[in-house]
């Protein structure tokens, strides 16, 4: 994680992510240790995203500092190959 700025009443959290962010288009959803964000601006290896502060309160996301690694996962596109297995169980 590079940084996290409040911004009137939004949040501003930006990833660094060179691999991720050059598959990733403004609007995108990316699961970022688990919560669903949305890409509002992209720049050279960094991912951007609004955050309410409504989302900060029910999530570890206001705990982040810099330099921090998060877990980022891409959303699966309608229509997408999907390999491999499900693992259900208890």
């Amino acid at each position: 994680m590079r940084r996290l700025d409040s911004a009137g009443g939004l949040y501003k959290l930006e990833v660094s992510c060179p691999g991720v962010s050059e598959n990733a288009a403004i609007g995108d959803s990316v699961a970022v240790n688990g919560v669903c964000l949305t890409v509002t601006r992209k720049d050279r290896g960094t991912l951007c995203f609004d955050i309410m502060a409504e989302t900060l309160r029910r999530t570890d996301l206001a705990d982040l500092r810099s330099a921090d690694a998060v877990n980022l996962e891409s959303s699966l596109k309608a229509g997408g190959s999907l390999d491999g297995h499900f693992v259900l169980g208890t």
